[in-house]
């Protein structure tokens, strides 16, 4: 199945944006020409669209976009500009079914596809959207899990304070650097922050809570087309018994829920991992994350990827051992060849 490379911002992609954005049900920031334009200027290179005309005679239809990805140089396609945050998500089945044809043509397409209903699902990976905008407003605590209240009464105790400006950067920054190294993970640099907000301004909300003064848990929240998006969360892994990042988290989906928002965004998150479990809470809908290996079932995972696993938690133990002056120094760079 033949696909076109052209520039993102042509008329001819615009269009078909417009068309996912309105008509699909497509639910992506990079259905959103600003964020594009701040992905473009991150990667200091242009963005390109993949498009095919293979779904009518008349329209062609964006897929996605070209990058070196994070496992090792290699190419892959990718259904949606979004860095850290994953592909894109349809409700509309035409298009699910009409990626899964282009994934069996093409063995490096990623994707995200429709609600996850089945518990013993072959997904590797799952994105989490708390649909803010069914909740029912007259107890808000009961739009969540038992856990999730529990947790938060915890918090309650601690008499955690929360401020929300720009001027928190410099504290989220020196939590998210710290935690990074944690994960295993090379971190954004500072400049990446200071450029989200240059370019969203005050849609872009930096949280801090406190514990007797002492910032515990931090993280960056983007409103964008009706949704509010939760980009960068971490915490002071010694005050975790604060339950802080409960407590920041329900901040951010109240607000949400007065915006007047459609949708939470909570990310994506190895399925069956501890990061699911923690977004489990909240009553997300679940989204698999489509990794086509050549299977004949969309979705499936061979073997094969343990290799890939292999290298992945090599590259992590190694990070976590650098001196501090390497990955601080080094960091920045490579993240930018993770999308």
């Amino acid at each position: 199945m033949k696909l076109t490379e052209i520039s993102y911002f042509d008329s001819t992609t615009l269009a078909n944006i417009n068309f996912l954005r309105h008509s699909a049900g497509v639910l992506h920031p990079s259905t959103n020409i600003k964020w594009s334009a701040f992905v473009e200027k991150i990667y200091k290179k242009p963005i390109s669209a993949l498009v095919s005309t293979s779904i009518s005679s008349t329209q062609s239809l964006y897929l996605g976009n070209k990058f070196k990805y994070s496992s090792y140089g290699k190419e892959v396609i990718i259904c949606g500009a979004f860095l850290d945050y994953g592909p894109m998500i349809t409700y509309d089945e035409k298009l699910i079914n009409f990626q899964y044809k282009i994934a069996n043509s093409n063995s490096d397409f990623h994707c995200v596809t429709k609600e996850i209903t089945d518990e013993l699902s072959v997904y590797k990976q799952t994105h989490a959207i708390v649909q803010v905008s069914n909740f029912n407003s007259s107890n808000l605590m009961n739009n969540i899990t038992s856990r999730a209240r529990n947790d938060l009464r915890r918090a309650e105790k601690f008499d955690l304070k929360i401020v929300e400006r720009h001027a928190n950067l410099e504290t989220f920054f020196k939590m998210y650097v710290k935690k990074m190294k944690e994960f295993g993970t090379p971190h954004h640099g500072l400049k990446y922050f200071v450029e989200l907000i240059n370019t969203f301004q005050s849609d872009v909300i930096v949280g801090v809570a406190r514990y007797m003064n002492i910032p515990v848990a931090a993280s960056i929240d983007l409103k964008l087309d009706g949704s509010r998006f939760h980009l960068y969360a971490v915490s002071e892994q010694k005050y975790q018994f604060t339950n802080a990042s409960d407590f920041l988290l329900w901040n951010s989906i109240l607000s949400s829920t007065k915006n007047g928002d459609q949708n939470f965004w909570l990310g994506r998150s190895l399925k069956g991992s501890g990061v699911e479990s923690f977004k489990k809470k909240w009553n997300p809908t679940l989204y698999g994350y489509f990794e086509n290996k050549h299977s004949e079932n969309p979705g499936h995972q061979e073997e094969s990827s343990t290799y890939t696993d292999w290298k992945s938690d090599a590259f992590s133990k190694a990070w976590r051992a650098s001196p501090d002056m390497i990955t601080k120094s080094v960091g920045p760079q490579l993240r930018k060849l993770i999308p």
